[in-house]
């Protein structure tokens, strides 16, 4: 979060490590994410934060957008004492809606659709954010399908509970492919894989756990995948029967999914019927709507002189009008700083900002505080542990008033792991279903494992994957924890363990290059030498019975 020193605003940074950006290359598209928020500035959509500017440093890429102050659907969820009602889902799942369809109307899927990813406004209405993994779609087919071009298909993407089983699936057979050194035939997903994601929150909301959670990864990928037997709804939470076979209609197979052929199929389906789509942004919200609420409200526009002071100018902004709010100081690591492979420009990325981006200009005495680069480089710091105690917290995460027991729809139960290692592990576990596929079908594989095959530390060597078990696939009401991960700074993030890493470097530390003994491979070996021995042994006593 920052603060403008020409209109005294206050906007949203999201800045991402050149480093990561290259390490992650196949899941991490910051430049398709520039393009949507562009997008969004320049058509004023009410689904998106529009865009402010784009930059970039020798290390960095920084975006700079609309800040939303009322938290996110994944707060709400938290928030939530018990479940949200009916007429709330009213409210806030046809917006949802119709923020998917804007986004696919550009020519875009996300691919991480998630209540984490759905910001709420000081009027409760949402924008969808967060398009690091979304990806340009191929022109609409003749049977109105429109698929995801399989060059940015190489690693699954997105937040493991929400995936849709069509993104396993391809992902299982492209390793199958890459197993065998053969051409990957299948065609790849389309944006109803953002349908299913879609459908899986709208579950979440309507009872306050996920449908396909488990702790083991493999149980996770099972049920994902065998959706068909695993999916339930649960008996002791009735909701409408038009929401039922909304989320009925959603988490199904790709094939008969809703929003497969059509971009306005969601939105014809029977639970929205009379929805006033053209001025949905517009609607007042209903009384006694549930929000998130925090303990600290202070105007995060009007900051006190003390936390003015105490803030450090942006030096990453190249004109340095940006003032970062509580900002913490990190340290880079050697190679980081050196390596000029890393820290090549990106081409494209740079944007904006436009000329009536600042309208609202304060005068001229008021921007007198603004000072040069140099002058702002030479400026005394103060230690950021007494900056710490000596501030005020209106720019940390509100905390939440209270700690009673939270109720159905918050956070119970989580994995002893982040969003990153899950999704690793999940990988990890396709990736051993798809070498099993390739032992069974007899083919030769040429390669042990390839190099995106790498073993997670804090949780071992996964096991393969059988799909045809029935192993931990019923239901479970206690199994789902509502949304992901809780807010920074809110009572349920204190619970997690801390992590040694910032967000953006925790990834590659999550991994080691030592590769995973192939197990199959060598028990398969094996068992060829003990049936030739047993062949050529058979040879030998029937030579002693012709001698005889």
């Amino acid at each position: 979060m920052v603060r403008c020193k020409l209109d005294n605003q206050t906007y949203a940074r999201k800045t991402l490590s050149k480093s990561f950006v290259r390490r992650a290359r196949d899941q991490c598209f910051p430049t398709t994410e520039r393009v949507i928020h562009a997008c969004a500035s320049t058509s004023r959509t009410p689904w998106a934060p529009h865009l402010i500017a784009a930059y970039q440093t020798s290390l960095e890429l920084s975006l700079l957008t609309d800040y939303v102050d009322g938290g996110t659907m994944g707060d709400l969820l938290e928030f939530a004492q018990h479940g949200i009602r009916d007429f709330e889902l009213r409210w806030w799942i046809p917006q949802a809606v119709a923020a998917v369809c804007w986004l696919h109307e550009q020519g875009f899927v996300h691919r991480d659709i998630k209540p984490a990813n759905f910001l709420i406004t000081t009027t409760s209405h949402l924008k969808l954010t967060d398009f690091g993994s979304a990806a340009r779609l191929l022109p609409v087919s003749k049977d109105g399908i429109q698929r995801v071009p399989k060059e940015v298909c190489n690693q699954l993407c997105g937040t493991v509970d929400y995936i849709s089983p069509d993104m396993l699936e391809y992902d299982e057979q492209k390793n199958e492919a890459d197993e065998v050194q053969e051409d990957l035939v299948c065609e790849g997903y389309g944006r109803e894989t953002d349908w299913w994601s879609l459908g899986v929150m709208v579950y979440e909301m309507a009872y306050g756990v996920l449908p396909f959670f488990a702790e083991r990864m493999e149980d996770t990928l099972k049920r994902i995948v065998n959706h068909q037997r695993t999916f339930q709804f649960p008996s002791d939470l009735p909701i409408s029967s038009l929401l039922k076979s909304l989320i009925q209609r959603l988490l199904t197979d790709a094939g008969s999914r809703l929003g497969r052929k059509s971009l306005y199929e969601v939105q014809k389906d029977e639970y929205f019927r009379g929805m006033p789509w053209s001025n949905l942004h517009k609607l007042s919200r209903p009384d006694g709507l549930l929000v998130p609420q925090f303990t600290d409200s202070t105007d995060v526009n009007n900051p006190s002189p003390e936390q003015e002071q105490g803030s450090e100018p942006a030096s990453s902004f190249p004109s340095g009008s940006f003032t970062t709010i509580q900002a913490e100081s990190t340290l880079r690591s050697k190679a980081e700083q050196i390596d000029t492979k890393i820290v090549s420009p990106t081409d494209g990325f740079t944007w904006g900002p436009l000329v009536d981006a600042f309208d609202q200009a304060l005068g001229p005495s008021a921007v007198s505080f603004i000072h040069p680069t140099p002058r702002v480089l030479r400026r005394p710091t103060v230690p950021p542990s007494a900056s710490r105690l000596r501030r005020d917290v209106s720019y940390s995460t509100p905390l939440r008033s209270g700690r009673q027991i939270l109720g159905t729809s918050t956070v119970r139960r989580t994995r002893a792991m982040s969003e990153r290692q899950a999704l690793q592990q999940l990988m990890s576990a396709v990736r051993e279903s798809a070498h099993k596929k390739v032992l069974q079908s007899g083919k030769k594989t040429h390669i042990r494992f390839t190099r995106r095959e790498r073993a997670i530390v804090p949780m071992g060597k996964s096991a393969g994957v059988d799909l045809e078990d029935d192993a931990d696939l019923t239901f479970r009401t206690a199994d789902g924890p509502p949304s992901p991960s809780p807010r920074p700074g809110s009572s349920m993030a204190r619970t997690r363990p801390p992590s040694r890493a910032t967000p953006t470097e925790e990834w590659p530390s999550l991994v080691h290059e030592k590769e995973m003994p192939n197990k199959w491979e060598d028990m398969h070996r094996r068992m060829r030498t003990l049936a030739k021995g047993v062949e050529d042994a058979e040879k030998r006593l029937n030579e002693l019975k012709v001698l005889v």
